[in-house]
């Protein structure tokens, strides 16, 4: 007969009648991979995945890019680890398996070295006077078999999270819901943390800073038209090195205020990036864009007027 606990040695011997009445929907069932060999009185069935008993466990995993994250969501997302807790608890409640408690942990590691680490939401209300640089959220249960982790690195611009279990159902609901959390939170500016967006800036603005360049050394010549070719494709060269080796030293600086996963939970006077972005805006709006205006203006007034 068909057994019922499919041994770890990955091949067994199944009676050729049940498996061929039987084979589609059982292996179906519990999403076994299966190669079978045909012999005069049974089959070989090879497994390609560990059998758990109660079947074979589920992952899903997903990334985190681009998120600013505030208190609000950081409730949120504890929030939600601790009604999954509660609720595996209602269910194992009258169960005897052994070790059935679900464990959480939330730990938080800030800018000066120190870090703490609880399993109540109540820890996150201290934190608004700490540069926050990772959050690390984590859910066990051996005897439901579920476990949920989420990690997030301002420092490295890296977030993920993972949710297992040997339950289907259980896997895609609550990968669902924490997917839905995670996009709830306020994007970051994706012009300045995309990769391709970052390059088509700095080739842009190395453009522009190279044209000007050449447009100034262009005007200390007496006669710049009648001046030899060579030298002025010398000078060219050197125009456009300059100006794209500061657009890319000038740019980077920028890049670096806006981080893929940010913290935005320290208080105003503390949050040093804060500053240097309204810092950033006052010398855009009053310096910067009056002096490309300006530059344009001249170029145009020089060669059409």
């Amino acid at each position: 007969m068909l057994q019922k606990k499919l041994p770890y040695p990955k091949i067994c011997e199944i009676d050729f009648y049940l498996i061929q009445k039987y084979q589609k929907p059982f292996f179906r069932k519990f999403n076994v991979h299966v190669s079978f060999y045909r012999t005069p009185w049974f089959l070989l069935v090879e497994y390609r995945e560990k059998w758990r008993g109660v079947g074979v466990r589920r992952k899903q995993e997903g990334k985190v890019n681009n998120k600013v994250f505030r208190m609000k969501d950081v409730e949120r997302i504890a929030n939600f680890f601790v009604e999954m807790r509660d609720e595996i608890n209602k269910k194992l409640a009258f169960s005897k398996a052994t070790n059935k408690d679900t464990e959480i942990n939330f730990r938080i590691e800030f800018s000066d070295g120190s870090s703490i680490r609880d399993d109540n939401v109540k820890v996150f209300q201290d934190i608004e006077t700490k540069l926050v640089d990772s959050m690390y959220f984590d859910l066990k249960n051996y005897a439901n078999a579920t476990f949920i982790e989420l990690t997030l690195n301002s420092n490295i611009g890296y977030g993920d999270f993972t949710v297992e279990s040997d339950k289907k159902d259980t896997v895609d609901a609550k990968f669902r819901q924490l997917e839905e959390i995670i996009g709830a939170v306020k994007d970051q500016n994706h012009w300045l943390t995309d990769y391709k967006k970052q390059a088509i800036i700095n080739n842009i603005t190395g453009i522009f800073l190279s044209g000007s360049l050449f447009y100034l050394f262009f005007l200390l010549f007496e006669n710049p038209l009648k001046s030899e070719v060579p030298i002025l494709f010398l000078l060219l060269l050197l125009c456009v090195s300059l100006g794209h080796l500061i657009a890319y030293h000038s740019l980077k600086k920028l890049y670096d205020l806006y981080p893929k996963i940010e913290f935005d939970i320290a208080e105003e006077h503390i949050n040093l990036v804060k500053k240097r972005r309204k810092r950033l805006y006052l010398i855009t709006t009053l310096f910067i864009i009056p002096l490309v205006v300006a530059i344009f203006f001249d170029i145009f007034k020089s060669f059409f007027l």
